[in-house]
């Protein structure tokens, strides 16, 4: 089974497989999340949601019903189940920028990093992943076409609360 989500900007593909192993996917490993973001697709809950919260080379946010329609500027977040975060550590700045950053994700990795085993600092550093944010959001997929979208939204311009200043409207479908 496949999920698009559709934008202004492009198609985001996600797939969902039985093994975790695979590249992309819906995991089986979280059946409650995946089964009730599949529910909700099918209704068209998420269609005319909107991206609400975007943090450039971090995340991106969608899927709040109260963004339908929402007024520019009106804060945004809170109003149910969000779709997505989607994150993507990508730099592509100069060098002196390069490093500055470098050296702040280093400290921030050791106040992450603070409290973990030797095996989950591994698993963090080869994998990939933000533990503070552990516990607080479940992931049930990833994309498998359109990371290229997601850096495109991570790219727009933001206001107040991170949202967009111009709207990136979502249509989500299940692909059979």
């Amino acid at each position: 089974m496949k999920v698009k989500i559709q934008t202004m900007l492009g198609d985001i593909v996600v797939l969902r497989r039985a093994k975790r192993q695979s590249r992309a996917r819906l995991y089986d490993e979280t059946p409650i999340h995946r089964d009730n973001f599949v529910k909700l697709v099918k209704e068209g809950y998420y269609d005319g949601t909107l991206f609400h919260r975007v943090i450039k080379d971090f995340m991106i946010q969608g899927g709040d019903p109260d963004s339908k329609g929402a007024p520019a500027g009106k804060m945004l977040g809170v109003g149910g189940d969000e779709i997505m975060q989607m994150r993507r550590n990508r730099d592509r700045a100069g060098l002196q920028e390069l490093q500055d950053r470098l050296a702040a994700e280093a400290e921030q990795q050791a106040k992450d990093y603070a409290g973990l085993t030797e095996q989950q600092q591994k698993i963090y550093s080869t994998i990939g992943g933000t533990p503070h944010l552990d516990g607080q959001y479940t992931v049930f997929g990833e994309v498998e076409e359109g990371l290229d979208v997601v850096e495109m939204i991570q790219g727009s311009a933001t206001g107040r609360g991170d949202r967009p200043v111009d709207d990136i409207e979502m249509r989500i479908t299940v692909i059979e």
